[in-house]
C-alpha cells in the first residue's frame, strides 16, 4: 500500500503515475486524495446505480460521487465437508446457534484427548484464515459499529468477540494444534470452514477429491435474547452477509483520466465481463464473480458460485476485510482485534478489560485515517 502511495504522485524520481490501480475497496480512505470521481456520463451508461450490487453504492460513493469502478465481487460463505455432514446427518446451519451446536457435535477426539476432526474453525486468530471476516459479519449482524466510542457498542462489540473465542474455549471445536483452517479442510479434518470463493481454487488444489460444498453464513436472530439463550426454530432472523473485494480507481493525478475511464467502461461491459470470465476458467474452476446483478443468473449453475450470488446484494464489506495486505487499515485494526480474541481465548482474560486497550487501539486508527 505504501508502495503504490508513492507511485500515485509525481515527484522528481517519476516521469509518469499509473492512470488506473485496483485497490480494495476497504482502502478508499486512505486513497480518496489520489481518485478521481467516475464520470456521471460512465454510471450511467454502465448502471452502477441500477445494474450493481448495492455493496457498492454504500461503499464506493463519497459526495454523491463514485470514486472506483467495480470488475468484481466476492465475499464470505460457510464451506463445509459433504462427508462428514451426511454422516452424521446433521443439518446445516441457519443461526450461529446452530452452528454451535452441530459443530460441536461433529467435533471428533482421539484416545488422548487431542482434537482430530474439528467441528468449526473459529475462536482463535493465527491458524483460522479469515477470521477477521468471521469476527466483522457477525459485528454487522449484531449492529455492532466499532467505529463509533459509546458504551452500547463496546458492549456489543465484547459480545462478539466472546462470542468467536467460546469456540475454542468453550465448544472446543478448533484449538491450537491444528494446522491453518484452509489446510485443514482440505486434508478433511474441519467440517465447517469460512472462506471466499477464490479459496476453492486452493481447496481443488491441495486435494482435488474432497467432497465439499458451499452454504451462506449464519444469521443472528432479529429480537434479542436474555442471558445469550438461543432463539426458537421459528424466531426472524438477519439476513446481512459480508462482502470483500476490488474495485479500479483512476489518478487524479493522472494527464489521461478521460481515456482510463473509457477503457474502464468498455471492461464494464457485459461482453467483456463474460470473456473475462470465459478466459480465467481456462486455468481454474471459474472467473472472477461477475458485478452485475443482470449478469448473476448465468453464473447460478455453478453450485460453488451460487451461494454468493444469491446473497451479494444483502451484503456490506467492513474494515475488518482479510488478506489485504494493506499495512494500513485492515492490517491495524486486525491486530487490536487479534490481540483482544486470543487475550480471552488463551489467556482467560476478562471481556470487559480487554476492551480498554482494543478501544484506545480503534481510536488510533480511527483518528491516522481520519476515519470520522
Amino acid at each position: 500500500r505504501s508502495r503504490l502511495s508513492g507511485r500515485l504522485t509525481k515527484d522528481s524520481t517519476v516521469d509518469e503515475v499509473p492512470d488506473i490501480f485496483r485497490l480494495h475497496s476497504s482502502w478508499l480512505p486512505m486513497f480518496v486524495d489520489s481518485l478521481a470521481p467516475v464520470p456521471d456520463t460512465t454510471v450511467k451508461s454502465i448502471g452502477l446505480d441500477s445494474d450493481y450490487y448495492s455493496v457498492y453504492k454504500n461503499d464506493l460513493k463519497m459526495n454523491s460521487r463514485y470514486l472506483a469502478l467495480p470488475l468484481m465481487y466476492d465475499g464470505l460463505c460457510l464451506f463445509y465437508n459433504k462427508d462428514l455432514i451426511e454422516k452424521s446427518q446433521a443439518s446445516l446451519p441457519k443461526t450461529w446457534w446452530d452452528l454451535q451446536t452441530i459443530g460441536s457435535n461433529l467435533t471428533v477426539f482421539d484416545n488422548n484427548g487431542r482434537l482430530k476432526i474439528a467441528g468449526v474453525a473459529m475462536g482463535l486468530t493465527d491458524n483460522v484464515d479469515h477470521w477477521s471476516d468471521i469476527v466483522g459479519i457477525i459485528l454487522k449482524q449484531n449492529g455492532a459499529d466499532f467505529t463509533k466510542d459509546d458504551s452500547k457498542n463496546d458492549e456489543n462489540v465484547k459480545g462478539v468477540l466472546s462470542y468467536y473465542a467460546d469456540f475454542s474455549t468453550k465448544y472446543k471445536t478448533w484449538d491450537e494444534s491444528m494446522p491453518p483452517s484452509t489446510q485443514a479442510f482440505a486434508e478433511g479434518k474441519l467440517a465447517f470452514y469460512f472462506a471466499p470463493s477464490w479459496r476453492v481454487f486452493n481447496i481443488e488444489e491441495l486435494n482435488p477429491s474432497l467432497n465439499f460444498a458451499i452454504t451462506t453464513v449464519p444469521q443472528l436472530p432479529i429480537l434479542s435474547f436474555p442471558n445469550g439463550s438461543a432463539p426458537s426454530s421459528d424466531v426472524e432472523i438477519t439476513n446481512i452477509h459480508w462482502a470483500s473485494y476490488w474495485v479500479e480507481g483512476v489518478n487524479n493525478k493522472s494527464s489521461h483520466q478521460k481515456e482510463a475511464w473509457k477503457f474502464l467502461e468498455y471492461l464494464s461491459t457485459k461482453e467483456v465481463l463474460e470473456k473475462m470470465f470465459t478466459a480465467a476458467s481456462q486455468t481454474r474452476s471459474f472467473g472472477e464473480i461477475y458485478p452485475r446483478i443482470s449478469m448473476g443468473n448465468s453464473l447460478s449453475g455453478n453450485l460453488k458460485i451460487k451461494p454468493f450470488i444469491s446473497v451479494a446484494n444483502n451484503a456490506e464489506s467492513g474494515l475488518l476485510s482479510s488478506r489485504t495486505f494493506d499495512a494500513g487499515l485492515n492490517t491495524e485494526l486486525s491486530k487490536y482485534f487479534a490481540d483482544a480474541i486470543n487475550s480471552i481465548a488463551l489467556k482467560n482474560a476478562d471481556p470487559s478489560t480487554i476492551m480498554t486497550d482494543l478501544r484506545s487501539g480503534i481510536n488510533q486508527v480511527i483518528q491516522k485515517y481520519k476515519l470520522k
